[in-house]
């Protein structure tokens, strides 16, 4: 895992075994300003079956991911962490 480079917070889709990608038939959902109500962004809107993909791909990582250093998943939660913080 070492060397991996996580995504940027600028993505707005689905991050689903280890790609991005849109929901399912491209729905997406509008991010407002809550000051003003204005639409920031639009965020992709996952469905059932997308969710069901996602945790099929969380299943087949977790072998690899668990045969990680933990020093190297800290890391990566670590750096994950601060994005999500400032994105």
């Amino acid at each position: 895992m070492p060397g991996r480079v996580l995504p940027g917070p600028d993505q707005r889709g689905l991050f689903i075994a280890g790609g991005w990608r849109e929901a399912e038939e491209g729905a997406t959902f509008p991010v407002r300003d809550p000051a003003d109500g204005s639409v920031l962004a639009s965020d992709a809107d996952g469905s059932v079956k997308d969710a069901v993909e996602a945790l099929d791909a969380a299943v087949a990582a977790r072998k690899d991911w668990a045969a990680s250093a933990p020093r190297d998943r800290g890391e990566i939660l670590r750096v994950a962490l601060n994005q999500a913080r400032w994105s």
